[in-house]
């Protein structure tokens, strides 16, 4: 959420993200709690760019 930037109305949009890889073990919890993650992001960044 930190690397969100609003950039609707610029001209130029450049990807400046990094590359994020996560290495864990294999389990249930852990893809569920990823997954949750990415749905509170998505819908946080989300919520930002219609205000």
């Amino acid at each position: 959420m930190a690397l969100y930037k609003f950039d609707k109305f610029k001209a130029e949009k450049a990807d400046n993200s990094p590359e994020l890889t996560i290495i864990v073990s294999k389990s249930n919890k852990t893809s569920q709690a990823i997954k949750t993650a990415v749905i509170v992001a998505d819908g946080a960044i989300f919520t930002k760019s219609i205000c």
